[in-house]
Protein backbone atom coordinates (compact mmCIF):
# COMPACT_ATOMS: atom_id res chain seq x y z
CA UNK A 1 0.00 0.00 0.00
CA UNK A 2 1.30 3.45 -0.91
CA UNK A 3 1.82 5.65 2.14
CA UNK A 4 0.68 9.26 2.31
CA UNK A 5 2.38 12.37 3.67
CA UNK A 6 1.64 16.03 4.18
CA UNK A 7 3.02 18.46 1.63
CA UNK A 8 6.28 20.15 2.58
CA UNK A 9 6.70 23.85 1.84
CA UNK A 10 10.19 24.90 2.88
CA UNK A 11 12.35 27.77 1.61
CA UNK A 12 13.68 25.49 -1.12
CA UNK A 13 10.16 25.03 -2.46
CA UNK A 14 9.70 28.80 -2.38
CA UNK A 15 12.70 29.20 -4.66
CA UNK A 16 11.44 26.48 -6.99
CA UNK A 17 8.11 28.30 -7.27
CA UNK A 18 9.86 31.61 -8.01
CA UNK A 19 12.10 29.84 -10.53
CA UNK A 20 9.09 28.56 -12.44
CA UNK A 21 7.38 31.96 -12.17
CA UNK A 22 10.36 33.83 -13.66
CA UNK A 23 10.46 31.35 -16.56
CA UNK A 24 6.75 32.03 -17.11
CA UNK A 25 7.47 35.77 -17.08
CA UNK A 26 10.26 35.61 -19.65
CA UNK A 27 8.15 33.35 -21.89
CA UNK A 28 5.31 35.87 -21.58
CA UNK A 29 7.41 38.90 -22.51
CA UNK A 30 9.79 37.39 -25.05
CA UNK A 31 6.82 35.66 -26.64
CA UNK A 32 5.31 39.02 -27.47
CA UNK A 33 3.14 40.18 -24.56
CA UNK A 34 4.11 43.70 -23.58
CA UNK A 35 7.17 43.53 -25.82
CA UNK A 36 8.18 45.23 -29.05
CA UNK A 37 10.75 43.88 -31.49
CA UNK A 38 12.76 46.10 -33.82
CA UNK A 39 12.96 43.30 -36.41
CA UNK A 40 10.21 41.05 -37.81
CA UNK A 41 9.67 38.15 -35.40
CA UNK A 42 6.90 35.58 -35.36
CA UNK A 43 5.73 35.75 -31.76
CA UNK A 44 4.14 32.94 -29.75
CA UNK A 45 0.74 34.59 -30.13
CA UNK A 46 0.72 33.63 -33.81
CA UNK A 47 1.00 29.88 -33.16
CA UNK A 48 -2.14 27.73 -32.79
CA UNK A 49 -2.89 26.58 -29.23
CA UNK A 50 0.32 28.19 -27.97
CA UNK A 51 -1.15 31.54 -28.94
CA UNK A 52 -4.19 30.79 -26.79
CA UNK A 53 -2.11 29.78 -23.77
CA UNK A 54 0.61 32.40 -24.13
CA UNK A 55 -1.26 35.24 -22.29
CA UNK A 56 -1.92 32.86 -19.40
CA UNK A 57 1.77 32.95 -18.49
CA UNK A 58 0.88 36.30 -16.91
CA UNK A 59 -0.07 34.04 -14.02
CA UNK A 60 3.56 34.62 -12.99
CA UNK A 61 2.36 37.98 -11.64
CA UNK A 62 -0.18 36.27 -9.43
CA UNK A 63 2.37 33.75 -8.18
CA UNK A 64 4.91 36.41 -7.22
CA UNK A 65 2.16 38.52 -5.64
CA UNK A 66 0.83 35.56 -3.63
CA UNK A 67 4.36 34.88 -2.40
CA UNK A 68 4.70 38.43 -1.03
CA UNK A 69 1.92 37.75 1.44
CA UNK A 70 3.06 34.18 2.05
CA UNK A 71 6.58 35.28 2.91
CA UNK A 72 5.51 38.21 5.08
CA UNK A 73 3.41 35.92 7.26
CA UNK A 74 6.62 34.35 8.62
CA UNK A 75 8.11 37.64 9.83
CA UNK A 76 8.79 37.33 13.56
CA UNK A 77 8.21 41.03 14.15
CA UNK A 78 5.87 42.65 11.66
CA UNK A 79 6.93 46.26 12.03
CA UNK A 80 8.25 48.97 9.73
CA UNK A 81 11.85 48.17 10.65
CA UNK A 82 11.34 44.75 9.09
CA UNK A 83 9.64 46.43 6.14
CA UNK A 84 12.44 48.95 5.65
CA UNK A 85 15.03 46.16 5.65
CA UNK A 86 13.20 44.21 2.97
CA UNK A 87 12.36 47.27 0.89
CA UNK A 88 16.05 48.14 0.81
CA UNK A 89 16.94 44.57 -0.16
CA UNK A 90 14.76 44.99 -3.25
CA UNK A 91 15.72 48.59 -4.02
CA UNK A 92 19.47 47.96 -3.99
CA UNK A 93 19.02 45.36 -6.75
CA UNK A 94 16.68 47.54 -8.78
CA UNK A 95 18.74 50.69 -8.32
CA UNK A 96 21.93 48.88 -9.33
CA UNK A 97 20.34 47.94 -12.65
CA UNK A 98 18.70 51.35 -13.06
CA UNK A 99 21.60 53.60 -12.05
CA UNK A 100 24.60 51.52 -13.12
CA UNK A 101 23.25 49.79 -16.23
CA UNK A 102 20.22 51.62 -17.64
CA UNK A 103 20.99 55.32 -17.22
CA UNK A 104 24.68 55.14 -18.29
CA UNK A 105 23.53 53.22 -21.38
CA UNK A 106 21.02 55.93 -22.21
CA UNK A 107 23.63 58.67 -21.84
CA UNK A 108 26.25 56.71 -23.82
CA UNK A 109 24.02 56.61 -26.90
CA UNK A 110 23.02 60.24 -26.61
CA UNK A 111 19.69 59.72 -24.94
CA UNK A 112 20.31 62.15 -22.13
CA UNK A 113 17.77 64.55 -23.62
CA UNK A 114 15.03 61.98 -23.02
CA UNK A 115 15.85 61.95 -19.32
CA UNK A 116 15.78 65.75 -19.25
CA UNK A 117 12.44 65.91 -21.07
CA UNK A 118 10.80 63.45 -18.69
CA UNK A 119 11.99 65.55 -15.77
CA UNK A 120 12.93 65.01 -12.13
CA UNK A 121 9.46 63.85 -11.05
CA UNK A 122 9.48 61.02 -13.57
CA UNK A 123 12.99 60.02 -12.48
CA UNK A 124 11.90 59.87 -8.84
CA UNK A 125 8.83 57.87 -9.84
CA UNK A 126 11.09 55.47 -11.71
CA UNK A 127 13.23 54.97 -8.60
CA UNK A 128 10.22 53.50 -6.82
CA UNK A 129 8.47 51.72 -9.69
CA UNK A 130 5.64 54.23 -10.01
CA UNK A 131 6.81 55.19 -13.51
CA UNK A 132 8.10 52.50 -15.86
CA UNK A 133 9.67 54.69 -18.52
CA UNK A 134 13.18 53.44 -17.62
CA UNK A 135 12.18 49.85 -16.83
CA UNK A 136 8.92 48.50 -18.24
CA UNK A 137 8.45 45.83 -15.58
CA UNK A 138 9.35 47.81 -12.45
CA UNK A 139 5.76 48.07 -11.18
CA UNK A 140 6.64 45.27 -8.74
CA UNK A 141 8.84 47.71 -6.80
CA UNK A 142 5.87 49.98 -6.12
CA UNK A 143 3.69 47.01 -5.18
CA UNK A 144 6.29 45.60 -2.79
CA UNK A 145 6.82 48.96 -1.06
CA UNK A 146 3.04 49.39 -0.78
CA UNK A 147 2.72 45.94 0.82
CA UNK A 148 5.59 46.51 3.23
CA UNK A 149 4.01 49.79 4.37
CA UNK A 150 0.46 48.56 4.75
CA UNK A 151 0.88 44.98 6.00
CA UNK A 152 2.23 46.00 9.43
CA UNK A 153 -1.06 47.87 9.90
CA UNK A 154 -3.16 44.87 8.89
CA UNK A 155 -1.22 41.90 10.28
CA UNK A 156 -2.77 41.94 13.77
CA UNK A 157 -6.27 41.88 12.31
CA UNK A 158 -5.28 39.16 9.85
CA UNK A 159 -3.84 37.09 12.71
CA UNK A 160 -6.77 37.46 15.11
CA UNK A 161 -9.65 37.29 12.60
CA UNK A 162 -8.07 35.46 9.67
CA UNK A 163 -11.10 34.56 7.54
CA UNK A 164 -13.18 37.65 8.27
CA UNK A 165 -10.21 40.01 7.88
CA UNK A 166 -8.97 38.42 4.65
CA UNK A 167 -12.39 38.57 2.99
CA UNK A 168 -13.28 42.04 4.32
CA UNK A 169 -9.94 43.59 3.37
CA UNK A 170 -10.02 41.95 -0.07
CA UNK A 171 -13.43 43.53 -0.65
CA UNK A 172 -12.17 46.88 0.64
CA UNK A 173 -9.22 46.88 -1.76
CA UNK A 174 -11.51 45.89 -4.62
CA UNK A 175 -13.81 48.82 -3.80
CA UNK A 176 -10.77 51.12 -3.73
CA UNK A 177 -9.73 49.74 -7.13
CA UNK A 178 -13.19 50.46 -8.56
CA UNK A 179 -13.22 53.99 -7.13
CA UNK A 180 -9.79 54.78 -8.61
CA UNK A 181 -10.89 53.35 -11.95
CA UNK A 182 -13.87 55.72 -11.96
CA UNK A 183 -11.62 58.78 -11.78
CA UNK A 184 -11.07 60.49 -15.16
CA UNK A 185 -7.31 60.79 -14.65
CA UNK A 186 -6.62 57.32 -13.25
CA UNK A 187 -4.55 56.26 -16.26
CA UNK A 188 -2.77 59.54 -16.92
CA UNK A 189 -1.77 60.07 -13.29
CA UNK A 190 1.06 57.63 -12.59
CA UNK A 191 0.51 57.67 -8.82
CA UNK A 192 -3.16 56.75 -9.25
CA UNK A 193 -2.35 54.10 -11.85
CA UNK A 194 0.19 52.53 -9.49
CA UNK A 195 -2.29 52.64 -6.60
CA UNK A 196 -4.94 51.03 -8.82
CA UNK A 197 -2.55 48.20 -9.69
CA UNK A 198 -1.63 47.72 -6.03
CA UNK A 199 -5.26 47.59 -4.89
CA UNK A 200 -6.06 45.12 -7.68
CA UNK A 201 -3.31 42.75 -6.48
CA UNK A 202 -3.76 43.12 -2.72
CA UNK A 203 -6.46 40.40 -2.41
CA UNK A 204 -3.89 37.92 -3.75
CA UNK A 205 -1.30 39.18 -1.25
CA UNK A 206 -3.81 38.78 1.58
CA UNK A 207 -4.67 35.26 0.44
CA UNK A 208 -0.99 34.34 0.43
CA UNK A 209 -0.73 35.59 4.01
CA UNK A 210 -3.78 33.54 5.00
CA UNK A 211 -2.47 30.36 3.38
CA UNK A 212 0.84 30.74 5.21
CA UNK A 213 -0.61 31.43 8.65
CA UNK A 214 -3.16 28.63 8.37
CA UNK A 215 -0.68 26.21 6.76
CA UNK A 216 -3.23 25.36 4.08
CA UNK A 217 -0.78 23.65 1.73
CA UNK A 218 0.89 21.71 4.54
CA UNK A 219 -2.44 20.23 5.64
CA UNK A 220 -2.87 18.50 2.28
CA UNK A 221 -1.84 14.84 2.25
CA UNK A 222 -0.80 13.09 -0.94
CA UNK A 223 0.32 9.53 -1.75
CA UNK A 224 4.07 9.11 -1.88
CA UNK A 225 4.19 8.07 -5.51
CA UNK A 226 5.73 9.61 -8.60
CA UNK A 227 2.40 9.41 -10.44
CA UNK A 228 1.14 12.28 -8.28
CA UNK A 229 3.34 14.52 -10.43
CA UNK A 230 0.78 14.05 -13.19
CA UNK A 231 -1.87 15.50 -10.89
CA UNK A 232 0.43 18.45 -10.25
CA UNK A 233 0.91 19.03 -13.97
CA UNK A 234 -2.86 18.89 -14.51
CA UNK A 235 -3.42 21.48 -11.76
CA UNK A 236 -0.91 23.86 -13.35
CA UNK A 237 -2.52 23.31 -16.75
CA UNK A 238 -5.98 23.99 -15.31
CA UNK A 239 -4.68 27.21 -13.73
CA UNK A 240 -3.12 28.38 -17.02
CA UNK A 241 -6.15 27.46 -19.15
CA UNK A 242 -8.52 28.97 -16.59
CA UNK A 243 -6.62 32.25 -16.61
CA UNK A 244 -6.55 32.26 -20.42
CA UNK A 245 -10.34 31.85 -20.50
CA UNK A 246 -11.18 34.29 -17.70
CA UNK A 247 -8.56 36.28 -15.81
CA UNK A 248 -10.88 38.63 -13.97
CA UNK A 249 -14.53 39.30 -13.19
CA UNK A 250 -15.72 42.92 -13.14
CA UNK A 251 -12.13 44.00 -12.58
CA UNK A 252 -11.57 41.59 -9.68
CA UNK A 253 -8.45 39.59 -10.45
CA UNK A 254 -8.85 35.82 -10.38
CA UNK A 255 -5.22 35.40 -9.37
CA UNK A 256 -6.81 34.50 -6.03
CA UNK A 257 -7.96 31.24 -7.62
CA UNK A 258 -5.30 30.40 -10.17
CA UNK A 259 -2.17 31.35 -8.18
CA UNK A 260 -2.69 28.96 -5.23
CA UNK A 261 -3.86 26.29 -7.68
CA UNK A 262 -0.65 26.56 -9.72
CA UNK A 263 1.48 26.66 -6.57
CA UNK A 264 -0.30 23.55 -5.28
CA UNK A 265 0.51 21.80 -8.55
CA UNK A 266 4.19 22.75 -8.24
CA UNK A 267 4.33 21.55 -4.64
CA UNK A 268 2.74 18.21 -5.53
CA UNK A 269 5.20 17.65 -8.37
CA UNK A 270 8.29 18.34 -6.28
CA UNK A 271 6.99 16.60 -3.15
CA UNK A 272 6.28 13.40 -5.05
CA UNK A 273 9.38 13.17 -7.24
CA UNK A 274 13.14 13.47 -6.89
CA UNK A 275 14.02 15.67 -9.82
CA UNK A 276 17.44 16.55 -8.50
CA UNK A 277 18.84 18.43 -11.49
CA UNK A 278 15.55 20.19 -12.24
CA UNK A 279 15.25 21.19 -8.60
CA UNK A 280 18.77 22.63 -8.58
CA UNK A 281 18.14 24.60 -11.77
CA UNK A 282 14.81 26.03 -10.60
CA UNK A 283 16.19 26.84 -7.15
CA UNK A 284 19.05 28.77 -8.71
CA UNK A 285 16.62 30.63 -10.99
CA UNK A 286 14.43 31.39 -8.00
CA UNK A 287 17.34 32.82 -6.05
CA UNK A 288 18.05 35.18 -8.94
CA UNK A 289 14.43 35.86 -9.91
CA UNK A 290 14.45 39.51 -8.80
CA UNK A 291 17.60 40.23 -10.80
CA UNK A 292 16.21 38.39 -13.82
CA UNK A 293 12.92 40.28 -13.54
CA UNK A 294 14.54 43.70 -13.91
CA UNK A 295 17.32 42.57 -16.24
CA UNK A 296 15.12 41.13 -18.97
CA UNK A 297 13.17 44.40 -19.08
CA UNK A 298 16.22 46.00 -20.72
CA UNK A 299 15.55 44.03 -23.90
CA UNK A 300 12.13 45.67 -24.39
CA UNK A 301 12.03 49.02 -22.58
CA UNK A 302 11.75 51.69 -25.28
CA UNK A 303 14.53 53.94 -24.09
CA UNK A 304 17.22 51.20 -24.05
CA UNK A 305 15.77 48.51 -26.32
CA UNK A 306 18.00 49.44 -29.27
CA UNK A 307 21.07 48.77 -27.13
CA UNK A 308 20.14 45.49 -25.45
CA UNK A 309 17.62 43.75 -27.68
CA UNK A 310 20.22 42.71 -30.30
CA UNK A 311 21.87 40.51 -27.64
CA UNK A 312 18.86 38.19 -27.56
CA UNK A 313 18.18 38.14 -31.29
CA UNK A 314 20.50 35.26 -32.10
CA UNK A 315 17.84 33.65 -34.31
CA UNK A 316 14.53 34.43 -35.98
CA UNK A 317 12.96 31.48 -34.14
CA UNK A 318 11.02 32.69 -31.10
CA UNK A 319 11.58 29.42 -29.22
CA UNK A 320 15.35 29.70 -29.56
CA UNK A 321 15.20 33.39 -28.63
CA UNK A 322 13.18 32.56 -25.51
CA UNK A 323 15.57 29.87 -24.31
CA UNK A 324 18.59 32.07 -25.04
CA UNK A 325 17.01 35.01 -23.19
CA UNK A 326 16.54 32.88 -20.09
CA UNK A 327 20.16 31.72 -20.21
CA UNK A 328 21.60 35.17 -20.96
CA UNK A 329 19.49 36.89 -18.31
CA UNK A 330 20.50 34.26 -15.77
CA UNK A 331 24.21 34.76 -16.56
CA UNK A 332 23.95 38.55 -16.30
CA UNK A 333 22.00 38.21 -13.05
CA UNK A 334 24.75 36.05 -11.57
CA UNK A 335 27.26 38.82 -12.27
CA UNK A 336 24.99 41.49 -10.81
CA UNK A 337 24.32 39.46 -7.68
CA UNK A 338 28.05 38.99 -7.22
CA UNK A 339 28.48 42.77 -7.49
CA UNK A 340 25.73 43.47 -4.95
CA UNK A 341 27.09 40.87 -2.51
CA UNK A 342 30.66 42.14 -2.92
CA UNK A 343 29.72 45.76 -2.28
CA UNK A 344 27.48 44.75 0.62
CA UNK A 345 30.22 42.69 2.26
CA UNK A 346 32.73 45.54 1.83
CA UNK A 347 30.34 48.00 3.47
CA UNK A 348 29.69 45.58 6.34
CA UNK A 349 33.44 45.11 6.94
CA UNK A 350 33.99 48.88 6.84
CA UNK A 351 31.23 49.46 9.37
CA UNK A 352 32.60 46.70 11.59
CA UNK A 353 36.07 48.27 11.61
CA UNK A 354 34.64 51.72 12.30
Amino acid sequence: MTSTANLHFTRNYTQIIKGIAIIFMIILHVGGAGATYDVPIRTLASYPIIGFLHPSFKLCVGIFTFMIGYGYAFAKVKDWRYSAKHIWALLKVFWLILLVVTIPSIIAVGGGNSLAVNGLEDFIQNLFGVSESLNWYSWFVALYIFCMIILPLLSHLLDTRPILATISLAIAFYIAEVIIHSLPVWQSNKWLLSLFNNCMLMPTVLLGYYFAKQKIFQKIRIPRHWSMALIGIILIAVALIGYAICGSVAGFSLYVIYSPLAILGILIIFNSTKLTITTQILTSLGNLSVYMWFMHALYFTDIVRAIYQPFILISDNIFIITLWTILLTYACSLILKWAVDTVGNSISKTNAVA
